[in-house]
């Protein structure tokens, strides 16, 4: 019989441990001395201690443990428990790559911030102009690249069966907030003015005339690069600007996309419609959509 301080050394266990799976049932004492109240452990249960260590070690609760050492699960029962943990831990490190790519990517658009110069932003008006656009709700953020890939290439067919020549592309985003999921957005092509004409487009394509705006905040990025996020920093940016200035939103934004992307040469103009606060006077320059 071995006392709990020399049963302590020999299984690398604490008194302390030994006290408290004693308590919780999970490992009693072989003998416990009614005089003195010593705990005494046999060599045997070193079997008992090692098998704790390695379901602790797999994720197991002590609850867990304690089942099975009491013989309620049998060889199956194990392997399907087993079978579980490894589950969860494949789930657990999943989701910590998940986490570290997220953090890997904050890391380099915070190091990429440092880098940039401010964002010129600049306040513009706009003359009434036609688009012939596509508008639906796209089930998610990551599939608005999808919808507009077909949405732009079905209206630019359209546009050449009436030879009439592509603008340049536009899109909106109707939401009166973010929205992760069911997202309205629509997206097409500006049409030149010499080509305005009334025609009556396929459904789901549509010819509407955007309104003329006095006031757009605008703000241009070139080649934006996803990595170091994207558009998201010029949005907060001209979003500062329009509140610092003493602007609100009226209108929904639009994002303008100059260059070719097949080369990857883009310049994307973000702009957003506002108002002018009492007491401002802006400084505006004439602008096309």
């Amino acid at each position: 019989m071995l006392r709990i301080g020399a049963f302590s050394r020999i299984a690398h266990m604490t008194i302390d441990t030994l006290r408290h799976y004693d308590a919780v049932g999970l490992l009693k004492p072989a003998v416990i001395d009614p005089t003195t109240g010593y705990r005494y452990y046999t060599a045997d249960q070193l079997q008992a201690v090692n098998q704790i260590v390695t379901l602790k070690e797999l994720g197991f609760s002590l609850e867990e443990i304690a089942h099975i050492q009491k013989g309620h699960s049998s060889s199956a029962d194990l392997h399907a428990l087993l079978q579980h943990q490894l589950r969860v831990t494949e789930q657990t490190i999943t989701a910590a790559e998940q986490r570290r790519s997220r953090i890997q990517a904050h890391l380099h658009a915070v190091e990429a911030q440092q880098r940039l110069p401010p964002y010129a932003i600049q306040l513009k008006s706009m003359d009434s102009t036609m688009v012939a656009t596509m508008r639906a709700t796209v089930p998610t953020m990551a599939q608005i690249p999808e919808y507009w890939q077909v949405w732009f290439q079905t209206v630019a067919a359209w546009l050449h069966t009436q030879q009439i020549p592509i603008g340049v592309p536009i899109a909106f985003h109707h939401d009166e907030g973010f929205q992760p999921e069911q997202i309205d957005t629509e997206c097409g092509f500006i049409i030149p003015t010499i080509h305005r004409r009334a025609i009556a487009p396929p459904t789901p394509i549509v010819l509407r005339q955007l309104e003329a705006h006095a006031h757009i905040a605008t703000v241009a990025v070139a080649n934006p690069d996803p990595h170091t996020g994207g558009l998201k920093n010029a949005y907060a940016a001209l979003g500062q600007w329009i509140s610092t200035q003493g602007y609100t939103l009226y209108g929904a934004p639009r994002e303008v996309y100059y260059g070719a992307p097949e080369t990857g040469d883009v310049t994307v103009e973000i702009q957003f419609p506002v108002e002018q606060s009492q007491g401002i006077q802006p400084a505006v320059s004439r602008s096309e959509p």
